[in-house]
């Protein structure tokens, strides 16, 4: 009977690592493939900027906690500066934990406009 537990734990450990190694390369493809991109476009991938999460207001900012920006592109498109990134923050704690992602991509017009914030419909 011990064989077996030690075959078991061998094969979770085993199944752990691999999927861990996948997880891994995946990510790495996926920079590799966003790098390719934004150099195609003539972007700069930033990757990271912790103050975004402090600058900016409204809607999804501002919430919750554990604020993280990843993936930050910058560049322009037109005559207007735009930069795109991946938004997370996290609600609850322990089992109660829930991560929000969202997608965030501004455009900076040449001079002031009032926000405009486009949302799903029913969610404020």
């Amino acid at each position: 009977m011990g064989d077996a537990k030690l075959e078991i734990a061998s094969f979770a450990g085993l199944t752990t690592s691999v999927v861990a190694l996948g997880g891994w390369w995946l990510m790495r493809r996926r920079d590799a493939a966003l790098r390719e991109c934004v150099s195609t476009i003539g972007w700069r991938n930033v990757g990271s900027d912790p103050s975004l999460t402090r600058r900016r207001r409204g809607t999804p900012f501002g919430m919750g906690h554990s604020n993280r920006v990843s993936e930050l592109v910058e560049g322009r498109h037109g005559d207007y500066q735009a930069s795109s990134f991946a938004y997370r923050y996290a609600t609850g704690h322990g089992r109660s934990r829930r991560s929000w992602d969202f997608h965030v991509v501004e455009i900076g017009p040449p001079t002031w406009l009032p926000t405009v914030q486009l949302t799903p419909e029913g969610s404020t």
